[in-house]
């Protein structure tokens, strides 16, 4: 377990500094708002969860516009940092119960894993 929180800090302290990098290089976009399509995908690049080359046309491409899409990053003009670093973790196999939500019907079953509540955050549902 405290291999895991070590981890998680580390990565997180990666993340944070790779999103303040990026912040400082995109015109329009600051830590405390979303971040937006392009910036997040650069972010995801820098961190090594996408290639450097990665057509429309590709599998990654098509991830990455899921991932999008899930944590409806056009509806809210971005995606927050925080629950990109949320889900990261969660990608990285982190167990974060404190966000566990209530099971709500889905179309996917990727979708079935989480959901974005009232205020934008982003949820794991029990199991996810």
């Amino acid at each position: 377990m405290k291999n895991d929180m070590f981890l998680c800090q580390k990565f997180e302290k990666e993340y944070r500094i790779v999103v303040h990098n990026m912040s400082n290089e995109e015109e329009g976009w600051t830590e405390e708002s979303p971040i937006p399509y392009r910036p997040c995908g650069s972010v995801l690049t820098t961190l090594g969860f996408l290639p450097p080359d990665m057509p429309p046309e590709s599998e990654d491409y098509s991830l990455f516009k899921d991932l999008w899409d899930m944590m409806e990053g056009e509806q809210r003009s971005g995606i927050t940092v925080e629950n990109l670093l949320y889900c990261l973790l969660i990608i990285r196999g982190a167990r974060l119960p404190q966000r566990e939500c209530d099971f709500e019907e889905k179309e996917s079953a990727f979708l079935k894993l989480a959901k974005m509540d009232s205020k934008g955050v982003l949820n794991v549902l029990p199991g996810g």
